[in-house]
């Protein structure tokens, strides 16, 4: 689960004209191309929220309702985006170090090897952007959508988010 605008009042995006939307992003997966697994994944996910959406609404209309199990969910909430390196003429310098690419939500430490320089032969450590507020009020940062091909134009190599568990009453299936 991403928290995408815990310090805005709308969002532009769907799920922001309902009371509590949701958006199910799938991938990663070239454009253009049918992944038989990703299809599979994403089919149970939305049977799956169907099936909770069921069960909730039942809860909600019995006398009393309920029951509500408490219980917890894992939450990535958005700090920010870090661009790829860039030249003095702000080109790219550099790529995704391939021992970075696919840790999405994986932790990333100060100093782990996040890109490649263009030469191909210098790793480019994760620094922090000065000054390091977000960062260092987190514990820990977790990357998400690294190397997505539609945020290059946008500046936008990785985005990065503080994890947390958030209290909720789920719905007894």
């Amino acid at each position: 689960v991403c928290n995408w605008n815990a310090n805005q009042n709308d969002w532009p995006m769907l799920p922001s004209v309902g009371k509590h939307g949701m958006t199910f992003e799938v991938g990663a997966v070239p454009w253009g191309v049918m992944d038989g697994a990703v299809y599979q994944k994403t089919r149970r996910l939305v049977l799956a929220s169907l099936q909770y959406v069921e069960a909730h609404n039942a809860a909600l209309a019995r006398q009393p309702p309920g029951p509500w199990l408490p219980t917890s969910v894992q939450v990535h909430a958005f700090v920010r985006a870090v661009d790829y390196p860039r030249d003095a003429d702000g080109e790219i310098a550099g790529m995704i170090h391939p021992d970075f690419q696919g840790k999405d939500f994986e932790p990333l430490q100060r100093g782990d090897a996040a890109f490649l320089s263009v030469d191909g032969q210098t790793a480019i450590p994760f620094t922090p952007k000065p000054p390091p507020e977000e960062e260092a009020e987190a514990e820990q940062l977790y990357p998400f959508f690294i190397n997505e091909a539609a945020y290059v134009e946008k500046k936008t190599a990785f985005m990065l988010a503080r994890r947390f568990d958030r209290p909720v009453q789920a719905a007894q299936l």
